[in-house]
């Protein structure tokens, strides 16, 4: 296989110079000079580029420059291909017209452009990517396999928070995870992302519009709680703006996705984006351990298990952790998969109402003539959430094909498979989590965070008890 390729040489820097593309008809040139006092000899390496690797082919070598100053003797290089596809190039010294001249026959740059199959295979996107991310997803599995047993033993617990416990205790004696980052940061994002399209298999597309409805005004009333906190804090324990409108978002949406939207629009720092998302994370993960007992003792249906999945689809931030929290629940009482399904459904249309959140915030930072900082633009299409869609258009599709008589007991896989792939994005985010990025992060975010926190579970079960719901 015959790949694209560039001639090209080596500058003195060692980077490669472009010259001129394989096959090209036209000669191309290029004026070179000396890159010391009174140099007496330049060589010209001649390399090609291919898609992954550079290779050398020949030296142009001209001797007994005239002494000048740095960058005085003009060198002309100058390369063609003649009617054989053979390489012609050729250095001239302008002052002197001494000259070298080589050619390259097309045999020998081509072996260098050539793939085996193997070879051609070894450098596919896909397989590049599975290179760059195994260590870290190989790590993950073991995790889960270790916490999917202990699981079993400990329902009350469940593997998700096993998983996510165990990965915090080695990412404190595991500084330096080196190549296994990638793989982790992979396991934590676009594979919790898998775990929520999984889900839409065997769900009723209808009945996801219809919990939507029926969780809209405690999804609202928790926004308007979550920001009005973060504003009155802002104001009364002189708070950082940004660090306050990160927080109430993360809190009222979505975590980590809602301040990847929000923070380039707010101009937030590294520091600011740091702080807010340590503060998230002690949250999301006292939720996940503490929000099941809480449940249970206040009195939520321990037989049903859409009761609990609204509580944690509207009072617990962010996706990872309210999954988390609802497959604990539906292990402790063996309810299926009836909670996670409903605070996915819940989750979803939460995390939706960052669009509306994001014109009030610019709405009011315009108002307010708050123009400290230049607003950056948002890359719509990087931080839309949409695995959403997919989950929809899977969602569909399972309920076309059920109405025309398939067996719902066919995606059952799918279920088993979604919550694997939640244990294991549970083991990568307490492997990257950092501990000491919360502690640095100071007393007044925490406080923010409790109360925004505390605040929302309130009105979470206070609005489920007067609507009747539990």
């Amino acid at each position: 296989m015959m790949i694209p390729s560039t001639i090209g040489i080596k500058l003195a820097d060692g980077s490669f110079c472009p010259v001129i593309m394989t096959g090209t008809r036209y000669p191309s040139t290029l004026q070179l000079t000396t890159v010391h006092n009174n140099q007496q000899k330049i060589r010209v390496d001649v390399l090609i580029e291919t898609a992954q690797r550079v290779d050398y082919l020949d030296s142009l070598t001209i001797d007994h420059l005239e002494s000048k100053t740095a960058g005085m003797p003009t060198i002309e290089l100058q390369m063609s291909f003649d009617d054989n596809n053979n390489l012609q190039a050729r250095i001239v010294d302008l002052d002197s017209k001494y000259r070298q001249e080589l050619c390259i026959p097309h045999e020998l740059y081509a072996k260098k452009t050539s793939l085996s199959f193997f070879e051609t295979v070894k450098r596919t996107k896909i397989i590049k990517k599975i290179y760059e991310i195994w260590f870290g997803v190989a790590i993950s599995a073991l995790i889960t396999f270790f916490s999917w047993i202990l699981g079993k033993q400990f329902p009350i617990i469940g593997a998700s928070v096993i998983a996510l416990v165990t990965g915090m205790i080695l990412a404190l004696v595991w500084k330096n995870k080196g190549k296994a980052i990638a793989g982790l940061k992979f396991t934590a994002n676009e594979l919790l992302q898998a775990t929520v399209i999984f889900l839409g298999f065997g769900m009723d597309i209808n009945g996801i519009f219809k919990t939507g409805k029926e969780a809209l005004p405690i999804i609202i009333c928790t926004i308007i709680v979550s920001q009005l906190l973060a504003f009155i804090l802002y104001k009364s324990i002189h708070l950082s703006a940004n660090i306050a409108i990160l927080i109430g978002t993360g809190f009222a949406v979505g975590g980590g996705g809602a301040i990847a939207f929000i923070a380039p629009i707010i101009a937030a720092d590294n520091e600011d984006i740091a702080q807010t998302i340590s503060v998230i994370f002690l949250f999301n993960i006292l939720s996940a351990l503490f929000f099941p007992t809480l449940a249970q003792l206040i009195g939520v249906s321990t037989v049903n298990g859409e009761p609990f999945g609204l509580f944690a689809g509207t009072a617990i931030h962010n996706i990872s952790a309210a999954a988390t929290a609802a497959s604990s629940w539906d292990t402790l009482w063996g309810l299926g998969s009836q909670a996670l399904d409903k605070t996915i459904t819940v989750k979803l249309t939460r995390t939706l109402t960052i669009i509306p959140i994001t014109f009030a915030i610019l709405g009011g930072r315009f108002f307010l003539g708050n123009r400290q900082h230049p607003q950056q633009k948002t890359d719509f299409k990087k931080v839309f959430p949409l695995f959403i869609i997919y989950f929809l258009v899977v969602s569909g599709i399972t309920t076309l094909l059920v109405r025309h008589g398939l067996n719902p007991k066919i995606f059952a896989p799918f279920k088993v498979l979604s919550n694997f792939f939640l244990v294991m994005s549970m083991a990568a985010i307490g492997l990257n989590s950092n501990m000491i990025a919360l502690i640095k992060s100071g007393i007044k975010p925490l406080l923010l965070g409790a109360c925004c926190w505390i605040s929302i579970a309130a009105v979470t079960l206070f609005m489920q008890k007067s609507m009747g719901i539990w």
